[in-house]
Formats: structure tokens, sequence, C-alpha cells
């Protein structure tokens, strides 16, 4: 009877774990399989995912590497300043070299990529800083844009990191 009663135990365990493991393939096969999109799809962000999605205390970061075809931050600056003016932005200088286009809590920032920096806080949580980052080179003319959009998503960002993941982004 011990042993029957073992056996019966571990089954139940056993079929637990099952669904368990299973339970957790198909959340990720949903996570990878549902397409990303950011809440505001910008004309000037030519690229189809952005490189990272963080959130910080506010809302959520969205990281793109500009097209080499769009040229310098200056160059791409203007086209972003000749789209978000009539929407309402107003450009912020105080921050240059970066172009800062702020309307409310969404913000644009046009900048090079050794301008900017993200002190990641934790998995999907990071403080957006002007500066750079130790070991980065500097002086390249290496356009990004950061994206940020109101309102915090934990549940939206670990399905990027998911796909990031997968996908190799």
């Amino acid at each position: 009877m011990n042993a029957e009663h073992l056996n019966r135990k571990r089954r139940h365990w056993m079929t637990a774990l099952w669904v368990s493991f299973t339970a957790c393939i198909a959340l990720v096969t949903a996570m990878v399989a549902v397409p990303f999109k950011p809440p505001t799809a910008y004309p000037f962000i030519k690229v189809d995912h952005p490189i990272d999605v963080m959130n910080d205390h506010s809302g959520r970061w969205f990281y793109y590497q500009a097209d080499t075809g769009q040229g310098s931050a200056p160059v791409l600056a203007a086209a972003v300043r000749k789209e978000l003016l009539p929407q309402g932005f107003t450009e912020d200088t105080a921050n240059k070299p970066w172009f800062r286009f702020v309307k409310g809590a969404r913000e644009v920032i046009v900048c090079n990529h050794d301008e900017i920096a993200a002190n990641h806080t934790s998995l999907i949580s990071a403080v957006v800083f002007h500066g750079w980052r130790a070991g980065t080179p500097q002086g390249q003319q290496w356009a990004v844009l950061w994206v940020h959009e109101p309102g915090r998503d934990a549940a939206g960002v670990a399905a990027f990191m998911a796909k990031k993941l997968v996908y190799r982004w």
C-alpha cells in the first residue's frame, strides 16, 4: 500500500510538471507569435522593430538604430522636426547636442549613439541619461532615435525581450 501511494503521488507530481512545462512553452510561443508594435508609429522610423525597449519611472523607452540612409543626427533631426512640430511637439534645446521633441509625456530624442546611455536597474527597467558609457567609442556620427511613451508595461517589455532573444534582434 505504501509503494502504491508513493507511485500515485509521483504520477500527480509528474502530471503537474508536464502541465506547467506545456503552459510555459505555450506562453513563450504566444509572446513570440504576437507581432510587436510600439504604441506610436512615426513615419521617420524606417525599421520594423526597436533595438531595445525598457520601462522607466513614468513610461517606456523605445531605442531605434536610424537607417544609415537617413544621414547624421542633424539631418535626421530636420526630418523629425518637420514631422513632429505640426503635430504639436515642441523642440527643447536645453540638452544640446541632443535634438529633443516633447509633447506632454511623449518625447523623441535624436542624437548620436555616444551622447546617450541607459543604466539598467532590472531586466525590464532602466534610467536613460545624457552622457556616455565607458567603453563606447566617442565622436562617431551614428544617429539613434529614442522614443518615450507614457505608461509602464512590464508584460509588453518582457514579451519584447522574449522576441529579441528568439529572433536574435
